[in-house]
């Protein structure tokens, strides 16, 4: 998220110093920074995703540099961003409960914001699970970013599955629940009660006046997912379906 939010464009152009393109000279770093920032900013209040190339491309146009080749630019974040692959940890029992999940039937997709698609792919498969998904959605690639329907609506539409019968789980509330319950989804929410919510300019528009709409299942951890999903599945209720939060669990 640091690379993505402040540190893309210093990171590329050193990267392009060091493999010896000229255009990477007479950056304004500082400058960059700024309008990394407003890119990033427009990006989230009008749910229009700008992929790092994009980005990267749009800010060294306005600096004083020059956008490299598009192919070297791809081979420098490629670069970038497997490095950062080192760096993910996953929730342990996260693989699992993937595993189990598809051999119960259940059809996976991933809707992601995030403005390089193949770092979230990798990562799938530095975990061994990117077989599992049926849909992997990126924002950098849809061109739009959660909460908008279009990738919820792609995500469905690969997956062949319509929105009553499905369910997303997220962490954060305007991106992954309400974006979710817009199209007709229904939606787990993990909620840590000691983390206060942080919603950013934009996301307000879309947020819930209720405190638990109907279709939404509120848990405390992602350990209690695996449960509950393969509760609905053992009673052949999809999950898109399943209207009964567990009162008593952090609803």
């Amino acid at each position: 998220m640091d690379l993505e939010l402040r540190d893309l464009i210093p990171v590329v152009v050193a990267e392009l110093r060091r493999a010896g393109w000229v255009g990477a000279g007479g950056v304004d770093l500082s400058r960059a920074e700024v309008l990394l920032r407003e890119l990033r900013q427009e990006a989230r209040e009008t749910f229009r995703e700008f992929s790092a190339r994009e980005c990267v491309e749009s800010v060294l146009s306005r600096v004083g540099g020059m956008a490299p080749p598009k192919d070297i630019l791809e081979h420098v974040l490629a670069r970038i961003y497997e490095g950062l692959l080192p760096a993910v940890v996953w929730h342990p029992e996260a693989p699992l409960l993937l595993h189990e999940l598809s051999q119960a039937g259940l059809r996976l997709g991933l809707v992601s914001n995030a403005a390089y698609g193949p770092f979230v792919r990798k990562a799938l498969e530095a975990a061994g699970v990117a077989g599992l998904f049926g849909a992997v959605v990126v924002s950098a690639e849809n061109g739009w970013r959660k909460p908008h329907p279009a990738p919820f609506m792609e995500a469905l539409d690969r997956l062949g599955v319509e929105p009553a019968e499905a369910c997303h789980v997220g962490d954060h509330y305007p991106q992954d629940v309400a974006g979710a319950l817009g199209v007709g989804m229904s939606a787990i929410w993990i909620r840590v009660e000691e983390e206060a919510p942080v919603y950013l300019p934009g996301e307000e528009a879309v947020m819930v006046a209720a405190e638990d709409p109907t279709g939404v299942t509120r848990v405390s951890d992602l350990g209690e997912v695996g449960p509950l999903l393969r509760g609905w599945v053992r009673s052949g209720c999809t999950p898109g379906r399943a209207r009964s939060p567990v009162r008593g669990q952090g609803n």
